[in-house]
């Protein structure tokens, strides 16, 4: 850890920043069934100093507080699918390692663009598509192999670019698979927990984790998760499909900007 981000977590002056931080990201969570990681990774960096490997981490170990909460909180509206999810991770799991291996021999431009290109299409169809609260997967050989090769793809898009699976396992398990709104996001939430305990515990060797401020985000958060959860069962699936395309072209256009501030020209 370095000097800047010791005295960002350590001094008090920063934890109002990590309190919202953990607030903003708990309902975002809650709301829309993803990790939260895009909005306290930046943040981190941005508000407390953070450098981008210390905020990657350190979102882990907050989104595994959030995660853990908000699969509780979808559970209590019999809205988590756990066999579903546990299908998914089959091929989430390998699918994120041959993602990193891919990023390496990749162009960062081109990775970017291949994911904004992605966004464009969800975006499109949660827009376009018309979204069930009731719908649930029937499953079969057909659908069983489907699921797992969503899970290898999410990986693989996840190992690539950074970002949690939650913002395309949403989506696709709404558009592709029919699946109601409210089961898909607590189905995500609990997808994200194997990811969020593997990856922290890997950052805790590599010394790029925040134990401390992990926990203020997380708790932060956590507190959170059940008023997103709440708010996403009183909304219309199409509005709330709308809302999520918007945080979708949020999350583009700060990938974009990002992209033109490395490569100007």
């Amino acid at each position: 850890m370095n000097r800047t981000e010791s005295f960002s977590v350590e001094g008090k002056i920063i934890w109002p920043a990590l309190i919202l931080i953990g607030i903003s990201a708990g309902f975002l969570s809650g709301l829309f069934g993803v990790g939260g990681g895009v909005i306290i990774i930046p943040a981190l960096v941005i508000f407390c100093g953070f450098g981008m490997k210390m905020a990657s981490g350190t979102s882990l170990s907050a989104i595994l507080i959030a995660s853990g909460v908000g699969v509780i909180s979808y559970q209590l509206q019999g809205q988590v699918d756990y066999l579903i999810a546990l299908i998914v991770l089959i091929g989430s799991i390998p699918g994120a390692q041959i993602g990193a291996i891919i990023m390496k021999k990749l162009h960062g431009r081109t990775v970017t663009i291949l994911f904004l290109c992605l966004l464009a299409l969800i975006i499109a169809g949660l827009i376009f598509t018309p979204v069930s609260r009731e719908g649930f997967i029937s499953l079969d050989w057909v659908n069983g192999a489907a699921l797992v090769l969503l899970g290898f793809l999410v990986g693989i898009v996840a190992g690539l670019v950074g970002l949690g699976g939650g913002i395309l396992i949403v989506p696709a398990l709404m558009l592709i698979f029919g699946m109601g709104d409210l089961l898909a996001k607590g189905t995500s939430l609990f997808i994200m927990l194997p990811t969020a305990i593997s990856g922290t515990i890997r950052n805790l060797i590599n010394k790029n984790v925040s134990l401390k401020a992990g926990a203020i985000v997380g708790v932060s958060a956590a507190a959170m998760v059940p008023l997103g959860a709440w708010s996403a069962n009183l909304l219309n699936p199409t509005i709330a499909a709308w809302l999520f395309a918007a945080l979708l072209v949020a999350i583009a256009v700060r990938l974009y900007m990002q992209e033109i501030r490395k490569y100007p020209r």
